[in-house]
């Protein structure tokens, strides 16, 4: 059984704690230029953004808790969904891979002329080059890894932009992460 801990952002399987995607893929970035307090209020307003998003494909929003901070960020994805013509299929659902870690893909559903899609939101300004390898590993964990992948780019100023993640080498860049991850950790 797959369990997740939002608080320690730890993933356990059956008891056991396994490596989440993004902490596979954290050695691939280096964000340490930033300063911790604007990473962290920068991680709030995707907690709340991804909240809302969820609550919003339930029909469960209270539109009046939606904060001035990330209002925009949520407006994007609220064009997005009327533009695009998205159909949700599943949203946050946690996922394992039996070669060893687990995540929360985002958004799963169908594009019109895209077909099935996996979708992962951003309230970055920068795209990192790990959205491919990170939707990669949700597909190949859900078990589908023919599923069109996009990282779905939320601005302040309520627009989007929706990046198509293409590299055939995605997966193979996750499993190498993932191996270095997992031989730094039996060493530490």
């Amino acid at each position: 059984m797959l369990k997740f801990d939002a608080a320690t952002h730890t993933y356990r399987l059956n008891g056991q704690v396994i490596p989440s995607v993004t902490q596979v893929l954290g050695q691939l970035t280096d964000l340490s230029m930033i300063p911790p307090a604007i990473l962290e209020r920068k991680r709030q307003i995707g907690v709340w953004v991804h909240a809302a998003i969820e609550l919003d494909l339930k029909d469960d929003l209270d539109e009046d808790s939606i904060g001035d901070e990330w209002r925009g960020y949520f407006m994007g994805w609220r064009k997005f969904k009327t533009e695009s013509g998205f159909v949700v299929q599943e949203a946050e659902q946690l996922v394992y891979n039996k070669l060893g870690y687990a995540g929360t893909l985002d958004l799963l559903g169908e594009l019109p002329k895209s077909g099935q899609v996996l979708i992962d939101t951003k309230c970055t300004a920068t795209m990192y080059p790990t959205v491919g390898p990170q939707t990669s590993a949700y597909a190949q964990a859900r078990g589908v890894p023919k599923a069109k992948r996009f990282a779905l780019q939320l601005k302040p100023a309520g627009t989007y932009e929706l990046h198509p993640c293409t590299d055939k080498n995605d997966f193979s860049v996750f499993m190498a992460a993932l191996t270095l991850h997992k031989w730094r950790t039996q060493w530490k």
